[in-house]
């Protein structure tokens, strides 16, 4: 199972994370399961619990250290890995963008009392930061036209519905197209190194990061230029995809040896 989805990790704090497991356990036992971050946990340590999967692939290892440091076996760490449908940069990222500062997602929450508070800091410097909802396949951020957009903007600012919530979609996406990555704090971002492939920053100093980075364009395009060799060397879904297959004949091979378990087992290939 590569799983791709949203989780529960250690960047909740213990009580919270308890509550919010003890909540979800009890919509599961009333057969109202949810697709929550306690409730995906849930499902993953049902699947490794009931031997319903051989091994649970996660696409973050901050995420995969998490699951095995909870005891889940079979825990593997494979990136989600960048494909060209996300965008290719080849030499774009030079190329002349009137979008200043970019931000796709739903503002709600947290988010939108970050990136206000940013836009606003801009607006009083002459800097306007756009932002536009991401998850729309009938409207302008989808697809080619969401790349067409990003490829727009010198800077691509990450905001995520969590604290230290890295996923490498965003990355992606803003890698590929060739802007800057600036971001708040994350956990784990590897195999990206803040400040030689994207800018890290905390809250308070995200919006004169912004402004310091749009004054010096070379030092833009220095990393935008790493991120994007990053990419296409070490990110890639075509590395992921060949790591799931050795992982998989790894596993038929020792499911096959004579000291297998014989007992009958039921098989599940699943992608989130």
């Amino acid at each position: 199972m590569w799983h791709l989805e949203n989780q529960l990790d250690d960047s909740v704090a213990l009580p919270v994370r308890a509550v919010l497991l003890a909540r979800d356990w009890l919509r599961r036992r009333v057969g109202r399961p949810v697709a929550t971050r306690a409730g995906t946990y849930l499902l993953l340590r049902e699947l490794a619990t009931r031997r319903l999967v051989d091994k649970i692939l996660v696409f973050t290892r901050h995420k995969a250290d998490f699951l095995r440091r909870s005891g889940l076996p079979g825990i593997e760490y494979v990136p989600l890995g960048h494909h060209p449908v996300w965008g290719v940069a080849e030499g774009g990222a030079s190329r002349e963008r009137d979008v200043d500062v970019l931000f796709l997602g739903m503002l709600n929450g947290r988010r939108r009392v970050i990136v206000e508070n940013i836009r606003d800091a801009l607006a009083v410097r002459g800097i306007a930061l756009k932002t536009n909802y991401d998850y729309d396949p009938t409207g302008s951020a989808w697809g080619e036209a969401r790349n067409a957009l990003i490829a727009r903007a010198k800077i691509y600012l990450c905001v995520y519905r969590y604290p230290l919530d890295y996923s490498g979609m965003r990355f992606s996406l803003g890698m590929g197209n060739g802007a800057l990555i600036v971001s708040e704090p994350v956990a784990d971002p590897h195999p990206f190194k803040a400040g030689v492939h994207f800018v890290e920053a905390g809250l308070p100093s995200l919006s004169d990061i912004i402004f310091n980075y749009l004054q010096d364009e070379a030092a833009r395009l220095r990393i935008v230029s790493a991120a994007s060799a990053c990419l296409t060397q070490e990110y890639s879904m075509t590395r992921s995809a060949r790591q799931i297959i050795e992982i998989t004949s790894a596993v038929d091979k020792a499911n096959a040896s004579p000291a297998a378990d014989t007992k009958p087992r039921q098989r599940c290939t699943l992608s989130s």
